[in-house]
């Protein structure tokens, strides 16, 4: 520990002193998830009994860059999210009489374009996370919408856009004649706890075109060939898995260390108190893959084919 202490002082005294205030001023500053932009698909409160399928469709609106140098991808995608909810359509009813009759407040309204029309506090939305997201543009308008339909239907959709820059290994020893994957990587995170019996995300329909028009190659010599939806679900990575991928194994002494115990499951099970013993649980992935000549690429995964 005080050889890791002198060597980072060290270095930090040979940088340049501009780069070492900055590094000093970021120990002072905020916390990073305080300037971080959470997931689009953030979602909200844990689902009852009768929601046990997410339906997912995808459609890309427009592939913006294929950054060939740094190996990254961006992308504009309009997500779909349709799921059975009996309770939905009463709730947000309640919440916006109430919210409009001066009598409660919104957190949660059902639209971020039409404002103070409808509150959706309280009602379930499915938590997604974009496991290889570089980062998701501030100032690009999302069009979020939720609307719950009464019985007999009983089902919510939850509607955005997305834009997203994604990483990923590529490879181009032949480029321009290579093929390869371009992955958008989403995994349902678990918010329905121990008393559910968990919720299946499931491909619906997809698309390489949506609302954007005009004539041409969607970027430079790239044109989208086709996409796919995949969805798939696997158990919790185990403390093999962090074993294997450990340069370090975790100290003995570690309460939950990653490569000791069955800390890993963690990453599967609910936020918040945890009773032990440990379940495995399973982690729901969908992917969307557009391809062009030479590229591919692919949302959790979802798929499509581009030519050059």
């Amino acid at each position: 520990m005080e050889l890791c202490c002198r060597w980072h002082w060290r270095s930090l005294l040979a940088l340049p002193l501009s780069l070492a205030v900055a590094v000093l001023l970021l120990a002072a500053a905020v916390p990073p998830a305080a300037a971080q932009m959470l997931s689009p698909l953030a979602g909200q409160n844990s689902p009852n009994l009768n929601t046990t399928e997410v339906f997912m469709s995808v459609y890309l609106d427009r592939l913006l860059e294929v950054d060939e140098k740094n190996y990254r991808h961006s992308e504009i995608l309009y997500f779909l999210l349709t799921w059975n909810d009996p309770d939905a359509a009463a709730t947000i009813a309640d919440n916006t009489a109430r919210w409009k009759a001066g009598q409660a407040g919104c957190d949660r309204q059902c639209s971020d374009f039409a404002g103070n029309i409808t509150c959706c506090d309280g009602i379930f939305l499915p938590s997604l996370t974009f496991a290889n997201a570089y980062a998701f543009p501030q100032d690009r308008p999302s069009q979020d919408r939720i609307l719950a339909v009464a019985a007999p239907n009983n089902s919510v959709a939850w509607m955005v856009y997305v834009q997203v820059s994604c990483y990923q290994p590529l490879k181009l020893q032949h480029f321009p004649f290579d093929s390869f994957d371009l992955v958008v990587d989403l995994t349902l995170q678990n918010t329905w706890g121990p008393n559910h019996p968990g919720i299946r995300l499931l491909p619906s329909s997809a698309g390489t075109t949506l609302t954007a028009s005009g004539a041409g190659d969607a970027v430079s010599q790239w044109k989208i060939d086709y996409i796919t939806l995949q969805a798939d679900s696997t158990p919790a990575p185990g403390q093999q898995f962090f074993a294997m991928a450990s340069a370090l194994q975790s100290n003995p002494a570690d309460p939950l260390g990653l490569t000791t115990t069955s800390a890993p499951f963690l990453r599967a099970l609910m936020p918040g108190v945890v009773e032990p013993p440990l379940q495995r649980q399973n982690m729901s992935h969908v992917g969307v893959m557009l391809a062009p000549f030479g590229l591919c690429c692919s949302i959790g995964r979802f798929a499509a084919g581009c030519s050059r």
